[in-house]
């Protein structure tokens, strides 16, 4: 993982990302601490660090002796889905600037996407 986020919030963007991919669904229990530890290759307080960041997010539900679970509330999985996909849309747009395309040459296409959906 090469990133400037700390590794506890790459393992949560992960978890987020294959929940909106479909890999995760409401529902589905996650590997346990020491498991994902394993996986991730990092300390188990990073990965419970993870957990515990999207429990706050309402991403996860911790159910105590039972383990870790994707929230079932649909409309937060949405929502995140809905940020994660305005942040790549935001860095997709930045990356296209810097190859010089100009701003109403973007707004153009945008507007033709939005008017053709």
């Amino acid at each position: 993982m090469m990133s400037k986020l700390p590794i506890y919030e790459q393992v949560a963007e992960k978890i987020k990302l294959d929940i909106v991919k479909g890999k995760l669904n409401p529902g589905d229990q996650l590997l346990s601490v020491r498991a994902m530890a394993v996986e991730e290759g990092v300390n188990p307080n990073t990965i419970a660090k993870s957990y515990q960041l999207l429990e706050r997010e309402g991403v996860i539900v911790a159910m105590p002796n039972k383990g870790n679970f994707v929230s079932e509330d649909v409309n937060k999985l949405n929502q995140v889905q809905k940020q994660d996909m305005l942040d790549e849309l935001t860095k997709m747009v930045k990356d296209i600037m810097k190859l010089g395309v100009s701003k109403d040459e973007l707004v153009e296409v945008i507007r033709g996407v939005v008017n053709d959906a």
